[in-house]
């Protein structure tokens, strides 16, 4: 579970065994779901939001060895991943940088 940067609203991020990341806001002491999508092929282990100087992306850790990458844009969920390990990951820190080319 990860809370969100306070200029995002106040939301959270959970990650599930069932291969899910889902993202609540809560608003007028209701939580609700704004965001439900199933990215990995085995459990999520970890979620992080990025900073917001980057947008409102949220990187997930997944049991297959894959970082998932939710990216909200112009009111809809960009989903991409990629896979980084051959085994499991069960963490993930997030600090984007440039790099030149």
């Amino acid at each position: 579970m990860a809370w969100g940067d306070p200029s995002f609203g106040e939301v959270i991020a959970i990650g599930s065994f069932k291969k899910k990341v889902a993202v609540f806001q809560n608003k007028g002491n209701v939580w609700t779901e704004v965001a439900f999508h199933e990215i990995h092929e085995g459990s999520v282990n970890h979620v992080e939001w990025a900073s917001p100087a980057f947008g409102v992306k949220l990187f997930s850790a997944g049991n297959d060895g894959s970082v998932g990458i939710l990216e909200l844009k112009k009111g809809a969920w960009n989903i991409t991943s990629f896979a980084a390990h051959e085994c499991s990951i069960n963490s993930l820190s997030v600090r984007p940088i440039a790099l030149n080319e």
